[in-house]
């Protein structure tokens, strides 16, 4: 009997070890925090109203189901975690969760994790976790503050993305798919210790993905991630607005653009390109990139994620591109600018769950031909798959449809 107790208390004392392990591997995903403020349910209430009213156009039927659903005061934390970048590099990210404040008799309540990809950022400072909410009364950030107020329980998370937030002096990975998913899929995974800490319990198989622009896009790379590599989550809603989703149409059509919007619309895709330049080793010298007045221009700012700071950036994309880069694309005979599009692809893959794509008939910043092309080919594969056209929509009034839209689906 001893001989059978002494062998017994190694292993107890190992299982006990092997569980603090565990414990303290949860607990290490979130590397820091530091709470931002909490917002009551009445200020949430009041001012959604006049948000669902002035920008959603709402009727007052869906205005009074709509704020019938908040129900909670609501706490804002920033925090930091570790993801691998492109390069293979350990790199610390930071970004926002939001979670209701439970009475007692509530804190049973299983809440769902609601992720948030926000879309492209003309500062640093825009970094979700730098919100300080101190405008929240305005409830311009409507997406991130209904959730977790809403009566059925969500907890939500925003990344920032590499190169912004606590990574703000590296470089912003733009329109790369496995880097926005990685960021967020990170956050979404430290979820379950960061809630333990808090004594908040979560649904371990319901995930909903919300973005727009390139959150549109990061949210789609995020549920390429979840479905090819499946997590708990057996039961994902994504809403997604207004990504460019196959990288090589959209190319195709931008660089041979002879209009745009604004020269902010040529500098996107001068950073799009320029970021796959860098991250799958292309190495292109800039003259074979951009036409040889606007190498002075945009040199200052290859290396970097700033070309939205460049001046004399015509608004034509035709203008700023090589004429020989834009045969090679539009041929598809640059074989590696080519690969490097199609490795950023997320129109066409067996998507797990639930997936509304929404978009604005008049978006000349990201065409439309994207979401048609999306739901084409996840149709063919069976997915559950819809789409939400706003008629006349830009790229920018087709932003509280969106939100309206994935508020609705919680």
């Amino acid at each position: 009997m001893k001989n059978f107790i002494s062998r017994l208390i190694p292993c107890f004392l190992l299982s006990l070890l092997i569980i603090s392990c565990n414990i303290n591997s949860q607990s290490s995903l979130i590397k820091s925090e530091k709470t931002i403020r909490t917002i009551k349910a009445d200020v949430i209430r009041e001012n959604y109203r006049q948000y669902l009213k002035n920008r959603l156009k709402v009727s007052d039927s869906v205005l009074t189901d709509e704020l019938r659903k908040i129900k909670y005061d609501i706490t804002f934390t920033k925090v930091t975690y570790e993801a691998t970048d492109p390069f293979g590099e350990t790199t610390i990210l930071s970004g926002l969760i939001g979670y209701p404040v439970l009475p007692a008799e509530e804190r049973d309540k299983q809440l769902s994790i609601v992720s948030i990809q926000h879309g492209t950022l003309f500062a640093e400072s825009d970094a979700p976790s730098f919100n300080k909410f101190k405008d929240a009364t305005t409830l311009k950030d409507a997406l991130s503050l209904i959730p977790p107020t809403h009566e059925n329980g969500y907890i939500i998370v925003v990344p920032d993305y590499f190169g912004y937030g606590a990574d703000e002096k590296d470089m912003h990975y733009y329109e790369v798919r496995s880097s926005l998913a990685e960021a967020t899929r990170k956050l979404i995974e430290a979820v379950p210790s960061f809630a333990q800490d808090k004594s908040l319990h979560i649904n371990p198989t319901k995930l909903f993905l919300f973005g727009y622009s390139e959150g549109g896009f990061a949210t789609m790379s995020t549920l390429k991630s979840f479905s090819e590599n499946p997590d708990n989550f057996t039961d994902i809603v994504t809403v997604a607005g207004a990504g460019a989703y196959d990288k090589v149409e959209t190319a195709t059509h931008v660089i041979q653009q002879t209009s745009g919007d604004s020269p902010n619309f040529t500098a996107s895709y001068l950073w799009v390109l320029l970021t796959y330049d860098k991250v799958y080793n292309i190495n292109r010298n800039l003259s074979q990139l951009v036409q040889p007045e606007m190498e002075p221009v945009v040199k200052k700012y290859a290396e970097t994620d700033k070309i939205m700071q460049a001046q004399k950036i015509p608004s034509a994309p035709s203008k700023a591109f090589n004429p020989t880069f834009v045969k090679g694309i539009t041929e598809k005979t640059d074989e590696a600018f080519i690969k490097a599009l199609v490795d950023n692809d997320v129109s066409d893959f067996e998507a797990k769950g639930t997936v509304v794509l929404v978009h604005g008939t008049k978006d000349t910043w990201v065409p439309t031909f994207n979401t048609e092309l999306a739901y084409d080919r996840l149709q063919k594969r069976g997915v559950n798959v819809s789409t939400h056209y706003f008629e006349g929509g830009t790229h920018s009034t087709t932003y509280p449809i969106f939100v309206l839209k994935a508020l609705k689906s919680l």
